[in-house]
């Protein structure tokens, strides 16, 4: 039984990993598209004002299906964990401030730059991940994790300056 738990969860471990590629790999696409199409221009607060909108529905469905689908166990859930915990709800609004600015000035970047350097440079995200756990967070990292961000920094390095030349 456990063998098959651990097979199903490295199944989903690859699965997430496609998923979340090919998904990274479509958005810098369509918002590259998105913003140089000809014709009227949208918004683009409002993009992501409806992004946030359907993961917020997303996840009170999925409270919603975890509670057994029951409104008063739902609303009980939601009470305990954001209304009754305020100062962890409003540590929560810090990063997710600077997430929504980040996801504004990517439609800056995608209006401004080519897919190669956009895709590039937003990996950089990865890094700044990186130095804030190990800064402020006290986690350390494998010598593995230290040479993807080496290697990462050199890929994003070799793209700014092939656009310089």
């Amino acid at each position: 039984k456990q063998n098959k738990r651990n097979a199903a969860n490295q199944t989903l471990k690859y699965l997430s990993l496609v998923t979340l590629t090919g998904q990274n790999a479509v958005l810098g696409l369509s918002m590259r598209y998105a913003r140089t199409r000809p014709g009227d221009m949208f918004i683009s607060t409002t993009a992501v004002f409806l992004a946030e909108v359907v993961k917020l529905l997303t996840c009170l469905g999925l409270v919603w299906n975890s509670e057994d689908r029951s409104f008063s166990q739902w609303w009980s859930a939601l009470d305990k964990t954001i209304i009754k915990q305020p100062m962890d709800t409003v540590k929560v609004m810090v990063p997710s401030a600077v997430y929504l600015i980040q996801n504004n000035l990517l439609y800056v970047a995608a209006s401004n730059l080519d897919v190669a350097t956009y895709q590039i440079t937003y990996q950089l995200k990865i890094l700044t991940t990186a130095m804030f756990a190990v800064t402020m967070l006290g986690k350390r990292l494998l010598p593995t994790q230290w040479f993807s961000l080496v290697l990462l920094v050199a890929g994003v390095a070799m793209v700014q300056l092939s656009d310089v030349k």
